[in-house]
């Protein structure tokens, strides 16, 4: 009986929140004002959309959402089998796209500043969140 329960009611697990996904965290610097190189000034990027009941059938920003952290992961994966030095990290294609991925949130945010930094922290086996990746102060390239 209790394999046909299972059968005919599975468990929707898949359904639930994970944590486990890297998070990006931005801090921007306005025109004419200083980067403070500790600054806790960062926003969280890419936060789940609030859930409605149309996205069990369609839900493109949430998709979206997931495929930048599939940029995310990428670049964390690159991270760990880069061999060079740490100044040449630039040159990879996963951190442009992470890049470009931090210049659409901050436009989304009507940022007009000329500089960011972004962190991606990932949840540690204690629950606390500690830094994958501190990036230097990028210079913005606003494309219209």
């Amino acid at each position: 009986m209790s394999a046909l329960k299972n059968l005919l009611f599975p468990s929707w697990g898949f359904f639930a929140h994970y944590d486990e996904f890297p998070v990006l965290m931005i801090s921007g610097v306005a025109a004419g004002e200083a980067l403070v190189a500790d600054s806790d000034e960062w926003f969280q990027a890419l936060q789940p959309s609030p859930w409605r009941w149309y996205h069990l059938f369609v839900s493109t920003q949430e998709n979206l959402r997931l495929a930048k952290i599939d940029v995310l992961i990428t670049f964390i994966d690159s991270l760990n089998s880069w061999q060079g030095d740490l100044s040449d990290i630039r040159a990879l294609k996963s951190y442009q796209g992470v890049l470009s991925i931090c210049s659409a949130e901050l436009k989304k945010h009507n940022f007009r500043g000329k500089e960011l930094r972004f962190k991606i922290v990932q949840p540690s086996a204690s629950g606390e969140l500690e830094d994958v990746f501190v990036s230097a102060v990028e210079e913005l390239v606003w494309r219209f």
